[in-house]
């Protein structure tokens, strides 16, 4: 009710986003491409989700109520940027630069849905890199259900979310702790799949995008 988002570009760092989707169609830029565990898909011209998490992100943002499906800003573009490969593996130093070159391209919001246990320098320069240059960073607890959020999510300049169920209780996997910053429905939430697909999926990951 308060906004859609008109005017903003969100980063999706993720595996890709099925740009020719029903519910997606018309929303997304060129992706940017940062791979240096897939070679074979270096290719800026290639907005193809080998793995379906990044299009299931890019849904919970930006669909735009295609048959009924709406994301939380469906008047936002989606920058996919592609770090991680079609097992939705990421190398840290693809993260960083992905952070920086969503920052060069113009993002206002960065979606990280995912996170990792060991702490990188690498990404705390992209993070502070973005927060310097007015952009937010919204990543995963962790899935987890312990009371230490995943990195970078544990970072001051990062917006860190939890999960609820779908009547508001805490998610079975949810992680508790001070530094959480929000906690959003992340069971059982549908979404766009790729090949046109739906179907329900559930984690941290889901409320990230939701926040």
């Amino acid at each position: 009710e308060l906004s859609r988002g008109k005017g903003i570009v969100v980063a999706v760092i993720d595996t890709g986003v099925e740009a020719e989707h029903p519910d997606l169609v018309g929303k997304t830029l060129p992706p940017i491409v940062v791979l240096s565990r897939d070679p074979a898909l270096r290719n800026d011209q290639n907005r193809t989700d080998t793995n379906g998490h990044g299009t299931a992100m890019a849904s919970l943002i930006g669909a735009h109520a295609h048959d009924g499906l709406l994301g939380i800003a469906p008047d936002a573009m989606i920058l996919p940027v592609i770090v991680a490969d079609r097992h939705g593996l990421a190398q840290v130093a693809d993260v960083a630069e992905g952070i920086v070159r969503s920052v060069a391209a113009g993002a206002r919001v960065i979606c990280l849905a995912m996170g990792m246990r060991h702490d990188s320098q690498a990404l705390r320069a992209a993070i502070a890199h973005a927060e310097k240059s007015g952009v937010l960073t919204v990543a995963s607890a962790g899935n987890d259900n312990v009371d230490s959020p995943l990195f970078p999510a544990c970072l001051p300049e990062v917006l860190c979310v939890s999960g609820l169920s779908a009547d508001g209780a805490l998610a079975d996997e949810a992680v508790v702790a001070p530094s959480v910053s929000v906690f959003e429905v992340a069971e059982n939430v549908l979404v766009s799949l790729p090949f046109g697909m739906r179907g329900s999926v559930s984690g941290t990951s889901v409320g990230t995008a939701r926040a």
